[in-house]
């Protein structure tokens, strides 16, 4: 799922929305350090993606009463290209998140970034519908993309395990954490190829020293790498590694900077190994996820 989520994502960085979102985050960016530099503090637990933009335009306005008249371009911007990739976003979740039991539309997961209940499963069938209008060209790639994540989903070990427990009564928190993580990253996922065009990706090219340990809790990574344009990933993202002819997926947990003599300055990420449906069930990671949601959604 993970790779097929890095899919979904690479597809939708190359629609024109995505192109524009990315051209004018680049330049407020580097015209507006500072107001950047606070929203990622801000975002001191995880990455808000699409939805914390919208909430930083919010606080700009709360604090800045002339910031809209002065700065009608970001409005734009904000309501324009923010809003419609966060009803992507939504979107794609909800068609993860439900299914039709009993001709009942059940949401696996009480989902605080879903599209919402759906009445009946003709409202289904208007995704692509909903999604062309939003991107305003055709998604039929994009869509096949997002039907294909689904059936990874319905088929993985994630998901037969929480059907397993449902069927049989147990208690399914565990499992929705974890789902509810998955949706997460994935998100996350999108976001990252919408605003960078790319997963960053750490090599044997630049990593000095790679250190794994498999725990019963997760699959952690601590690297030492040299910097390069990877220096500007930050915690909470997901990175690739490539590391002795294998490719991992790894959600970053902390990233800190360190000088030697020999190397000169290091960067060293620790982080947990994801597999291919994202996080460990047992990890702590899980709950960070949830008290994240809970706090801004």
């Amino acid at each position: 799922m993970i790779y097929g989520a890095e899919q979904l994502g690479e597809q939708i960085s190359q629609i024109h929305l995505a192109m524009e979102f990315r051209k004018f985050f680049d330049e407020f960016s580097s015209k507006h350090n500072e107001i950047m530099q606070d929203f990622f503090l801000y975002n001191d637990k995880l990455e808000l993606q699409f939805d914390g933009l919208l909430m930083l335009y919010v606080n700009l306005c709360s604090d800045r009463p002339n910031f809209d008249k002065e700065n009608s371009y970001f409005n734009e911007f904000i309501v324009d290209k923010c809003g419609r990739l966060t009803v992507i976003q939504k979107i794609i979740i909800h068609h993860l998140n439900v299914l039709k039991i009993d001709n009942y539309i059940h949401n696996i997961v009480d989902n605080p970034f879903d599209y919402g209940e759906l009445a009946d499963e003709q409202e289904q069938d208007n995704f692509k519908e909903s999604i062309d209008k939003i991107i305003n060209e055709d998604s039929d790639q994009i869509f096949k993309l997002i039907n294909s994540l689904r059936d990874k989903f319905l088929d993985s070990n994630l998901f037969k395990t929480y059907c397993n427990a449902l069927n049989n009564g147990k208690n399914l928190e565990l499992f929705k954490l974890n789902i509810q993580s998955l949706f997460y990253i994935i998100k996350q996922i999108i976001y990252q190829n919408v605003r960078d065009n790319e997963i960053k990706e750490i090599n044997e090219n630049n990593i000095i020293k790679f250190n794994r340990n498999r725990e019963f809790d997760g699959d952690f990574f601590d690297i030492r790498f040299q910097p390069s344009k990877i220096s500007k990933i930050r915690t909470n993202e997901i990175v690739k590694i490539v590391f002795e002819n294998n490719k991992y997926y790894g959600f970053v947990t902390l990233m800190t900077f360190s000088f030697s003599r020999e190397k000169g300055t290091l960067i060293r990420i620790k982080g947990e190994i994801l597999n291919e449906d994202g996080l460990n069930v047992k990890s702590q990671n899980n709950l960070i996820i949830d008290e994240h949601l809970k706090k801004y959604y």
